[in-house]
């Protein structure tokens, strides 16, 4: 009963995040086309690789740090890597910190118990607010 219930919660923030990106999207679309050609010109193509480089990078530092949190479980390397892309995305997408509700039911599905997915994010916050 409980999987069932964390299977449709994290069905429901799914659904809710492809609903609001395809909005903002949908909404901005002539803002979006307007902005691309004053962006990508030659002068801000290295500054855009610079950030996209260190976004990267400041991602996989994160899911490692999660992953050492998670390594008592032994959940796969692969299938960590797929939820935490699936978080990080919809943590990006909803708005007010929801998608930490979603990243504790997402991990909590992963470990079999919604309180370890609570305690697991509670943990990452306070290692964010440390740095």
């Amino acid at each position: 009963m409980k999987n069932k219930l964390m299977n449709y919660v994290t069905f429901l923030f799914e659904i809710v995040s492809v609903i609001i990106l395809t909005f903002i999207i949908y909404t901005n679309f002539d803002k979006i086309l307007e902005i691309i050609p004053k962006v990508f010109n030659f002068e801000n193509i290295l500054f855009i690789i610079l950030a996209i480089i260190l976004f990267i990078s400041l991602h996989i530092l994160r899911m490692f740090r999660t992953y050492l949190l998670l390594i008592e479980k032994r959940i796969e390397f692969s299938k960590f890597v797929k939820i935490y892309v699936k978080t990080a995305l919809i943590n990006i997408i909803l708005p007010f910190k929801s998608g930490e509700i979603y990243k504790m039911f997402e991990y909590g599905k992963a470990m079999g118990k919604f309180s370890r997915g609570f305690i697991l994010v509670w943990i990452d916050r306070f290692f964010d607010s440390l740095i």
